[in-house]
């Protein structure tokens, strides 16, 4: 699942990319995520091919281009990290946004309703709070670096 892609070149790289993607194993994953990271890591397989666009090659004058970097997430399994993120300013915004998952984890996972009352949104906030990690005070987020062919993304 595509979350990020550009940074300046002496941080990550640009192109960058995170996949809901295991390490070693296939883990178990919801389909759609599952379906996100195998797309992912095909169109960067693919990215490499120039014969596999020749028309955006032929018309638009794009390259090919090889995704020299990955950031692999995995909520719940945090033994691959190898890197962290510091989300301390992005806290709200990941609340807010994980308040809108009303139908996996709120009142909406058996009645779906678009709007919640007041005291529904506040719950579904404070679900989405506990979910964020600290560290010595401040918010993050792990991956899994990896640098390389997508072929071997799950190794």
């Amino acid at each position: 699942m595509l979350i990020g892609a550009h940074a300046d070149d002496d941080e990550l790289s640009h192109g960058t990319l995170a996949l809901l993607q295991a390490h070693g194993n296939q883990r178990w994953h919801k389909s759609d995520h599952r379906a996100a990271a195998y797309l992912t890591a095909d169109a960067a397989r693919a990215a490499m091919w120039r014969l596999l666009f020749e028309g955006q090659i032929t018309q638009e004058g794009l390259k090919e281009y090889m995704v020299p970097e990955y950031l692999l997430y995995n909520d719940y399994d945090h033994d691959d990290e190898n890197i962290t993120v510091d989300i301390n300013d992005f806290v709200e915004k990941r609340v807010s946004a994980g308040a809108k998952y009303v139908s996996q984890f709120g009142p909406g996972w058996k009645n779906y309703k678009a709007n919640l009352s007041e005291v529904e949104l506040k719950d579904m906030k404070d679900l989405a709070r506990k979910k964020i990690r600290i560290r010595d005070g401040k918010a993050f987020e792990g991956f899994r670096y990896y640098r390389g062919l997508p072929d071997a993304l799950g190794k």
